[in-house]
């Protein structure tokens, strides 16, 4: 659908779409991580699953504009997209390496085996902060090693299957 399509059929349950928990961090609060060090990525523009995004080009291209803008950086300096839904397919990732994304996380549960050189698509891997922190509120060591340790290993680009 169409944005606009989109947001008319969603206009008679946006009250009860509303998350009170607000899930974006502001332009500052963004700045922020970035000045203590953290590498600051993209999601996309608009947060849509990339294989259906009518303007791909446009969705990679703008969401680095916009970072690089409010960071205050160079585009080229913001290089890593997780892709939404770790939805991808050999196109998206070709367009994203075209539009300069020299780091991309997709889907798969595994652990990526890094080589030289490091692979530019890895697997995207959720942790929970149930799963990782101790009843006191620190965070365990002991269960951030056993959670990954647990987890497959694959390369990603293996998943997309043949082209």
């Amino acid at each position: 659908l169409k944005r606009g399509e989109r947001d008319q059929l969603l206009a008679g349950v946006v009250d009860a779409l509303h998350d009170p928990d607000r899930q974006m961090i502001s332009e500052a609060e963004l700045r922020q991580v970035a000045a203590s060090g953290m590498s600051v990525g993209t999601h996309g523009r608009t947060h849509e699953p990339m294989p259906q995004v009518h303007d791909l080009k446009g969705e990679l291209s703008m969401a680095r504009d916009v970072v690089a803008r409010v960071l205050g950086i160079r585009t080229r300096g913001v290089y890593s997209l997780s892709f939404p839904f770790s939805k991808l397919n050999h196109d998206v990732v070709a367009n994203a390496r075209e539009a300069g994304y020299a780091l991309m996380f997709g889907g798969g549960l595994s652990l990526t085996p890094l080589s030289a050189p490091v692979p530019d698509l890895l697997s995207r891997v959720g942790l929970t902060q149930q799963s990782l922190v101790e009843e006191s509120g620190q965070l365990s060591q002991s269960k951030l090693e056993a959670s990954l340790f647990r987890r497959p290993h694959g390369a990603l680009a293996m998943t997309l299957g043949p082209r």
